[in-house]
């Protein structure tokens, strides 16, 4: 969806209520799914270059999961960007709920809402 810019395949993905915070939006975190598509997918669909790429999934619950991987990207200003990223997620209903990009795996489950994980794998 995201290398073939997606919109419509990435509403359909994103939960009414997200909870959407990317690393390279330095530290904003947006709410819902009409302001995650308007504020951060128009904005990043018209980079020249933005290819995030997950090389490691490991699941903490039923509903939440750590994504390892890296973001290359540039803006239109130009300078290519390469870095690494934790990502956490959510998922109910087959929908996405909560994204949180972190630079660490301990600062990802920082965000991880303890009262929605049934059983937490060890750190």
């Amino acid at each position: 969806m995201l290398e073939r810019r997606d919109r419509d395949g990435l509403a359909n993905l994103l939960h009414d209520d997200v909870v959407f915070a990317a690393r390279i939006t330095d530290g904003a975190v947006l709410h819902g799914k009409d302001n995650v598509l308007a504020s951060f997918y128009d904005d990043v669909f018209s980079w020249r270059i933005y290819e995030p790429a997950a090389r490691r999934v490991e699941a903490l619950s039923d509903t939440f999961a750590l994504v390892t991987g890296r973001v290359r990207y540039m803006k239109q200003t130009g300078g290519l960007a390469d870095v690494p990223v934790i990502w956490l997620l959510g998922v109910a209903d087959g929908r996405l709920t909560h994204l949180y990009g972190a630079s660490s795996r301990a600062e990802a489950l920082a965000h991880l809402p303890a009262n929605r994980v049934e059983h937490e794998k060890g750190d």
